[in-house]
């Protein structure tokens, strides 16, 4: 029997713990756009953990706005959950609507990369 992989558990590609700062606009129903400044927890190549002290819901639709690189991105809310270390912080995790791969400016292996199949160099002599 294979095994299945939960999407949102087993990522598609690396994780890189940085801090990187963005400006997130948020739609509310109410009022106009909500923009607020916050920072990367963790990035991979499909989008983010960051955090927020807006409310918001899975599904819903941000613009992220990587402040070192002023570039954009539309990107949709994967899942939300109580910081454990910041009062009235959510930890918010998102995902790129279409493929961002270099959005963070940093360089990560292909998603059929495997650490396992890389040949490890043997770095003791050959008798010779």
């Amino acid at each position: 029997m294979g095994v299945i992989l939960d999407s949102v558990r087993a990522p598609r590609s690396s994780r890189v713990v940085i801090d990187i700062p963005l400006r997130v606009l948020i739609s509310r129903e109410t009022g106009g756009p909500l923009e607020e400044a916050t920072k990367t927890l963790i990035v991979n190549a499909r989008g983010a953990l960051i955090t927020l002290r807006e409310p918001v819901v899975v599904g819903q639709r941000l613009r992220i706005v990587n402040v070192r690189a002023n570039i954009a991105a539309e990107c949709t809310v994967a899942n939300v959950r109580a910081s454990a270390k910041i009062a009235g912080v959510v930890e918010v995790g998102i995902g790129f609507d279409e493929p961002r791969p270099r959005f963070w400016g940093l360089s990560f292996p292909p998603e059929d990369w495997r650490s396992e199949d890389r040949k490890v160099a043997n770095s003791s002599k050959q008798p010779g």
